[in-house]
């Protein structure tokens, strides 16, 4: 009885395999991801088998393993351990950009994202992770960690981007919630690099609440590894979340701050702050709406240096629109340093 219904579970579960490989195939996943999956498709296929057709089990477990020494082989170590500074090896086991359209290409269907925010997302996520990889080659990334909660204020994952020569200073830029992405981070420091700044992009868990102790713990860790490494010029920013922990966290650390950066994010009550902020935000984002910003730059008046860049965009406004904004953040940058 009991090997009955192991058959049928492993049946069951070869099913899923099988339609997550369908969905994966239609949202333009990568040769890697489907690999993985057909790895795993023979793992419980062969449990189903009978006799030497087990050794498909067998097969499936080699191509798997096979696919991860590659990846660790050939992947740009873009993931650091803070504060050690060691290459993150699990987070050059998965192809991000796959996580990512599958999200994109499914989250409005399953509800995970709301539909008025998806038109265009998909494709320009797929060309986003096309000129990372022009730029970097396939690179890892922070997923890994976060889904396995091992982020903290001791021992957390950070996504390092360095400037074109010694720096002139960095860019710490918080994520949002769901956790630390590549390529995020990538399109924050592609304009920080344009401006002679590295960037640092730290990860606090899944819900990226950077207000809370861990999450401020976290970055005062990563304002240590950084003036420890002689910077001192620092820009704290964020995207959604993690704009809101930077607005709530910029008025404690300006004397070691040189300007804020806010993307589709920041908390209306936030306490003022004497330094140069730049705010950037769609009119359409219906997951975090503008007037939330509008109300945090308000009360210290709007000017030169407390200024709002709108664009007729959603939430995902740094993605679809990443040349534009990312030269708007480039001259901002320059400006400060």
């Amino acid at each position: 009885m009991r090997k009955r219904l192991l058959t049928v579970l492993c049946l069951l579960i070869c099913l899923g395999i099988l339609g997550l490989g369908v969905a994966a195939f239609l949202a333009s996943v990568s040769p890697w991801s489907l690999g993985y999956l057909l790895g795993l498709f023979l793992i419980f296929l062969g449990l189903v088998l009978a006799g030497r057709l087990r050794l498909v089990s067998a097969g499936g477990l080699a191509l798997m393993v096979v696919l991860a020494l590659a990846r660790l082989a050939v992947v740009s170590p873009t993931v650091i351990v803070l504060p050690e500074g060691t290459p993150s090896r699990l987070g050059a086991l998965i192809e991000e950009r796959d996580v990512s359209l599958m999200a994109t290409r499914w989250g409005g269907p399953l509800r995970i994202i709301p539909r008025p925010e998806l038109p265009g997302v998909h494709k320009a996520m797929k060309a986003a992770y096309r000129e990372m990889g022009a730029a970097y080659g396939l690179t890892a990334s922070p997923v890994v960690d976060t889904v396995l909660a091992r982020n903290g204020p001791e021992r957390f994952d950070a996504v390092v981007f360095d400037a074109p020569g010694k720096p002139a200073g960095a860019l710490i830029f918080l994520h949002g919630y769901t956790g630390n992405f590549t390529l995020n981070c990538f399109l924050a420091a592609r304009a920080a690099r344009e401006a002679g700044l590295m960037t640092v992009c730290p990860s606090a868990g899944f819900a990226g609440q950077w207000w809370e102790a861990d999450g401020a713990a976290t970055v005062e860790a990563t304002l240590k590894w950084l003036e420890g490494r002689g910077i001192k010029r620092i820009v704290l920013g964020g995207l959604s979340n993690g704009a809101n922990g930077a607005s709530a966290l910029a008025p404690g650390l300006e004397d070691r701050l040189s300007g804020l950066l806010l993307v589709s994010g920041g908390f209306a009550d936030a306490r003022s702050t004497r330094l140069p902020v730049l705010a950037i935000h769609g009119r359409r984002d219906t997951m975090v709406g503008i007037e939330r910003t509008k109300r945090y730059l308000s009360q210290m008046g709007f000017g030169p240096w407390k200024r709002l860049i709108e664009v007729p965009e959603g939430h995902f406004a740094l993605l679809v629109r990443r040349e534009e904004l990312g030269q708007e953040i480039t001259r901002w940058l320059q400006l400060l340093h």
